[in-house]
């Protein structure tokens, strides 16, 4: 009964989010970064290693910014390839790519864990002090709930990207219990990083980007406002707000480019 009840609440929330939300939310400058600080950029459900390679190209079209790839197996074990190594004072690039691409809780789940050897491992021989993190659909609620179990990094900025934060939930659909399970963890968020949501949507419809509802994708306001530091959506238009093309497109590419100290 009391879970019936959450969803419920929720669900008016998000109806009455639509109008209010603009109205409260705040941003804020990103802190300067160090040359070694990363930039952990996150896979998607149904994605590889190579899904943020043409982002890449928009972001350093001279190739100056060192690239890792981190791929990690359903049990834990990381497999580290070093893509480009360059002394021009760059933050690297680091791909972070799982064995199970599957949209799904467990999904979720196992790969917040192994999001978390995956840094850990890159940590390892590339200490840090800070990093940024950014990652696509469903990689956005594995990025989640990787940072409510474990606060070790400092991250100071989160960029998700046409990400499901309820799931595969139609528009007013009530709340899954991947989104009251984030929602139960926000207090556990890093209280001083910035959010962004970006949203998408199809070209002729706004209601969807053709994968991810809207109303699954502002889903994530219910995780972060009042537990981040600031916390804004942006919407992408055209081609690029396609869920396809969001995490090659030239308007997340700007985005990236503003937000993140490049």
């Amino acid at each position: 009964m009391k879970k019936n009840l959450t969803k419920i609440i929720i669900t008016i929330i998000s109806l009455v989010s639509l109008i209010t939300l603009s109205q409260k939310i705040t941003t804020q400058t990103a802190k300067a970064a160090t040359t070694a600080d990363p930039v952990f950029f996150v896979v998607g459900s149904y994605s590889d290693s190579t899904t943020w390679d043409k982002m890449y190209q928009r972001l350093d079209p001279t190739n100056s910014h060192p690239i890792v790839k981190l791929y990690v197996a359903e049990n834990g074990a990381v497999t580290r390839t070093n893509v480009r190594t360059t002394n021009n004072n760059k933050r690297p690039f680091v791909t972070v790519s799982f064995q199970d691409i599957l949209w799904n809780d467990q999904a979720v789940y196992t790969n917040a864990a192994c999001l978390q050897n995956a840094i850990e491992t890159y940590r390892a021989k590339d200490p840090f002090n800070s990093a940024d993190i950014v990652a696509h659909s469903n990689g956005g609620n594995v990025v989640t709930r990787y940072m409510e179990t474990d606060d070790s990094v400092n991250f100071h900025n989160f960029i998700s990207i046409g990400t499901p934060y309820n799931m595969r939930a139609e528009n007013t659909q009530p709340a899954t219990d991947m989104l009251l399970s984030l929602v139960a963890g926000a207090s556990r968020l890093n209280h001083s990083m910035n959010v962004i949501n970006v949203i998408g949507s199809a070209i002729s419809d706004n209601s969807t980007d053709t994968v991810v509802s809207r109303d699954s994708a502002m889903a994530g306001d219910h995780i972060f406002y009042g537990n981040v530091a600031s916390f804004s959506r942006l919407y992408l238009t055209g081609n690029d707000a396609v869920h396809p093309n969001q995490a090659s497109s030239a308007q997340v590419a700007q985005i990236l480019s503003s937000h993140l100290d490049l």
